[in-house]
This record gives C-alpha cells, structure tokens and sequence, in this order.
C-alpha cells in the first residue's frame, strides 16, 4: 500500500490520469472480472488459493510502480529540457500508450467497458494479446510520422533493447551447440535448431527485429 501511495502522491500522478495511464486496481471493491484489474487476476476467486493474494499484490504494484517511474521519469526529462510546457494533450497521451502497450495492456475496440469485462472473461488476456502489435507496429506509425519525439524514443529503445537481448540468446544457443542464422541479413535470421528441434525466435516480428539489427550491425 506505501507504494501506490507514493504513486498518487507524485505531483505528475494527475497527468498520468489525464494521459489514460493504466493503474491496476484491486482489493475488496474491485469487481471480479473488471478491466480495471490486471488481466493475469482478473478473476477474484483465484485469491481464494493459499499465495495467490499475495502473488497479485506483488505483481499488480510492481507493474503499477514501473508504469508510472517511466512516465514520471520521461516528464521530468521534459521539464528538464524546458520543452515542457510545449508538450500537448496528445503527447501525453502517446506517452501512455507507448508504457501502456509495452506493459501488457494493449488497445480494444471500443465496446464499452461491460463487453471488455467479457471478452477478458471469455478469452484470456486480450488486451496482452493485442500489446504486443501495438508497440511493435503503433510505434513505428508514430516514429515515421514524427508524431511525438519522446514516444518514439521510448519505442526505439524498447525496440533495440529486445532485438540485443534476443541475439544475446541466440549467441548463447550457439554455444550450447544449437545450429542458429545470426546473420540479419539472412532471411533465416533467428532461425536453427537444438538438437531434433528446430525454432523460428522472432516468428512474426522477424522483419523489423532483421532491419533492426542490421541498423545496429551496419550489415545491410
């Protein structure tokens, strides 16, 4: 609880609200099943099960905490900068999204709340199912047409912190003796195989993880 009060308490806390950035709700006045919770609780019964409370405590804070560091941290950097006051609605509000959909909690149509609470009942995690093409393909939208400066530098580091991490991987498959394309020139980049088993690891994001590390290797 003294973290998400320190969240509230923060003097940025009200422009995160206004921007739309998520803040996990729960406890006793928490509906089972709303989107105001975390998708992975969505449901209240699961508590019932010995460490599973604490489980969402845990998590929900932790994501809660990290959400608002990064949006705390970015408008500060602003304020430092002295473009602050520059800053519209719509750059805050791109901002959010940008941590929104990099933390699980991507976009849904807009059906209203009560068929969002359904589709999470009856499908599990959509909005963490949509998170994913959002950040990887909304943040090259806003990244090409310049909309927002910050947001796309968020995007671009998100970007360049995943496609170093994976290839940190696949350098460890290689030298566990797995057969692995490191090449991101190569069509089959991220492509091998350990033992009998072969893997695809950027499956459907392998387009933009191959020009990404061919910008960070300057191998076109």
């Amino acid at each position: 609880r003294a973290v998400e009060e320190n969240i509230r308490k923060h003097p940025y806390f009200g422009l995160a609200q206004q921007a739309d950035l998520f803040f996990s709700l729960r406890g006793k006045g928490v509906k089972s099943g709303t989107s105001a919770r975390e998708e992975a609780f969505i449901s209240k019964f699961a508590s019932w099960l010995p460490g599973v409370k604490q489980s969402e405590r845990a998590y929900a804070t932790f994501l809660n905490k990290f959400r608002h560091d990064i949006f705390y941290k970015t408008v500060a950097e602003w304020e430092t900068a002295g473009v602050l006051a520059q800053k519209s609605k719509q750059d805050f509000e791109d901002l959010a999204k940008m941590i929104n959909w990099g933390t699980g909690r991507g976009p849904m149509p807009n059906f209203g709340n009560r068929v969002t609470d359904i589709l999470s009942a009856a499908f599990f995690a959509p909005r963490f199912v949509t998170s994913g093409p959002a950040f990887i393909f909304g943040g090259a939208t806003k990244a090409a047409m310049n909309h927002n400066a910050g947001a796309s530098k968020m995007w671009a580091k998100g970007i360049v912190g995943m496609v170093q991490s994976s290839m940190l991987w696949l350098h460890k498959i290689n030298i566990m003796g797995g057969e692995v394309e490191m090449d991101p020139r190569s069509s089959d980049f991220g492509k091998g195989k350990f033992g009998s088993h072969r893997f695809d690891f950027f499956g459907g994001w392998l387009p933009i993880a191959r020009y990404t590390a061919q910008v960070m290797t300057g191998e076109r």
